[in-house]
């Protein structure tokens, strides 16, 4: 292999590594929206819980019986 030939291979490496790295970039930043909106999605599904016991605690016994 010539200094030419090692040059070419070496670039070619080098680009293929760097669209390698761009594209794990963009799919940990795709990830990470995901977790987000997860994290968004589970505090709803939590708030939506906590007001349905506090809606059954403050009901009354009577109501309880009934419901």
């Amino acid at each position: 292999m010539n200094t030419e030939e090692f040059e070419s291979q070496y670039q070619a490496s080098v680009s293929q590594i760097l669209n390698q790295l761009q594209s794990m970039a963009i799919v940990s930043n795709r990830l990470e929206a995901s977790v987000v909106e997860v994290g968004v999605s589970v505090q709803k599904l939590n708030q939506m819980v906590e007001d349905f016991l506090d809606q059954q605690e403050s009901r009354s016994p009577k109501d309880q019986q009934l419901g």
